[in-house]
């Protein structure tokens, strides 16, 4: 199992900017995420697309199940 961790900003005209980190933990709490999207934004200059606002957080989680066709 694999858990994605996927962050929406907005730049400075609205429009949506998304993050997607893989090896997510799917034990992050809400407080540890929106501290991470702070510092992004903090730090946003390093970007071509600035993140000015958080917009939202998830964290997908992916399994993987083998399948015998044999």
């Amino acid at each position: 199992m694999s858990d994605k961790l996927v962050l929406e900003f907005g730049d400075a005209q609205g429009k949506s900017i998304f993050m997607v980190y893989d090896y997510a933990a799917d034990t992050a709490e809400a407080d540890d995420i929106k501290e991470l999207m702070n510092t992004i934004i903090a730090n946003g200059d390093i970007f071509s697309d600035i993140p000015v606002t958080k917009k939202s957080a998830k964290i997908i989680a992916v399994y993987e199940y083998e399948k015998n066709i044999s």
